[in-house]
């Protein structure tokens, strides 16, 4: 399992593509460490609420910067912040797309709303790595844009998109 763990996490890093979002993605966390530091605001300067060890299940919504709010449910209340890099996307969630917008490109989004400002636009036919957004403890119609070191960049809606094998 954690072999394969591994495998996903490295996949997500050479595959396609801070933000401040209302959708969260389903990870786990991977630290040379063997853990990582929740910390109480978005600093290394910051006191630490708790460890968390290798392989635990976390939910995570980027805040435009390098640091991620943290959760341990879908819909839980926010535990703390972790740095983005000790953060891998949990396996049964990465997944390849295709961009399939009609228009010719599909719009990246700050956060899991049509009215957030667009990060960055994606022309058909362009693949990425992604990920299923939960909003209010359900998953949602939109998917995570990852880019290749697995860091949130923003979300697309779903029918924009395939998801491909």
């Amino acid at each position: 399992m954690r072999n394969l763990r591994l495998s996903m996490f490295l996949l997500g890093l050479v595959m396609a593509l801070g933000v401040s979002a209302q959708g969260r993605c389903k990870g786990f966390v991977f630290d040379t460490d063997g853990y990582v530091n929740v910390r109480k605001s978005p600093t290394t300067n910051s006191p630490v609420v708790r460890k968390m060890d290798n392989d635990q299940i976390l939910f995570y919504e980027p805040t435009g910067s390098n640091w991620y709010k943290v959760s341990l449910t879908e819909a839980g209340a926010v535990i703390g912040y972790v740095y983005w890099n000790r953060i891998a996307v949990a396996a049964d969630d990465l997944g390849g797309y295709v961009v399939t917008d009609p228009d010719g490109f599909t719009n990246v989004r700050a956060s899991t709303s049509t009215k957030s400002a667009v990060v960055q636009k994606m022309k058909r036919n362009t693949m990425f790595t992604g990920t299923p957004a939960y909003v209010g403890g359900k998953r949602s119609n939109w998917i995570g844009v990852l880019d290749e070191n697995q860091k949130l960049i923003g979300f697309v809606y779903l029918t924009k998109v395939r998801g491909v094998e």
